[in-house]
């Protein structure tokens, strides 16, 4: 038929055409990815979300011990944003010397952590349907951008780093729990968690 417009081929399906994945389905005679690399990106996405979450709780708790312990009640600084409460730390760290543990917390690195778990958990993953590849995508005002740096196995770095940050936390947690024990029992603790 003349005169008749072949819709363009997209990636994405429209309500003219499906979408060049739906078709490749269709004829079977590619070699797909091997769909385990997808798997293992959302599992180590899944387990950088739970360690940043239990982070983020461990945070306001924290903070709630501190109001307990300095006889205060800031309680915006536990709602707050993440980097509000780790600069409600800092202020605590250089005001009150009876809470000195508070300086195993690398709070730079945190920021870091906060930083890496906005990426992935706001980038829009886009695997390669042959070669397994994958890049991730955030939306900004001139379009998609590409973020570099954010492999399965950097995901499971972070996830590591995240549950190292845990486990010091966790002993600051045992401090206020039981603020008979010194710095020494307190390391010794944090190494048996």
């Amino acid at each position: 038929m003349q005169g008749r417009h072949e819709p363009e081929t997209s990636l994405m399906p429209t309500p003219d055409a499906p979408g060049i994945y739906d078709r490749l389905h269709e004829e079977d005679e590619f070699e797909w990815a091997e769909p385990g690399a997808r798997t293992d990106y959302e599992l180590a996405l899944g387990q950088v979300i739970l360690a940043y979450n239990a982070l983020d709780y461990r945070l306001s708790y924290l903070l709630a011990c501190i109001d307990i312990e300095l006889k205060t009640r800031t309680p915006e600084s536990m709602s707050g944003p993440f980097g509000t409460r780790l600069d409600a730390i800092d202020l605590v760290r250089a005001t009150a010397p009876k809470l000195a543990h508070l300086y195993q917390l690398d709070l730079e690195h945190l920021r870091e952590l906060h930083h890496h778990r906005n990426m992935v958990t706001h980038g829009h993953y886009d695997g390669h349907p042959f070669d397994g590849s994958h890049k991730l995508y955030r939306w900004k005002k001139e379009g998609p951008r590409s973020i570099e740096g954010y492999s399965t196995a950097r995901l499971v770095d972070i996830r590591d780093q995240l549950r190292v940050v845990l486990r010091t936390m966790d002993s600051i947690l045992l401090w206020f729990e039981f603020d008979d024990l010194d710095a020494e029992d307190a390391g010794s603790a944090q190494s048996g968690l």
